[in-house]
């Protein structure tokens, strides 16, 4: 799932983790506007699960956008 953020914002995890979700995975790359784009990989239970994660990600602030990889 890529998430785009400014200036490396890594509170995000901490939504996943007080969510019981294991990260699997996660790298990162910054451009030089200071856009950073990170992938993160994880399992979930359901749609509806992962449609909450999503929600909460989205209340961060700095986070710009989260996208669903296909799969």
């Amino acid at each position: 799932m890529p998430i785009t953020v400014w200036d490396r914002l890594w509170t995000f995890p901490k939504v996943l983790t007080d969510n019981k979700i294991d990260i699997s995975s996660m790298n990162s790359r910054t451009a030089k506007n200071g856009k950073a784009t990170i992938n993160i990989s994880f399992e979930i239970k359901s749609r509806e699960e992962l449609n909450d994660i999503i929600g909460k990600l989205k209340k961060i602030q700095g986070i710009i956008e989260i996208e669903r990889a296909k799969g």
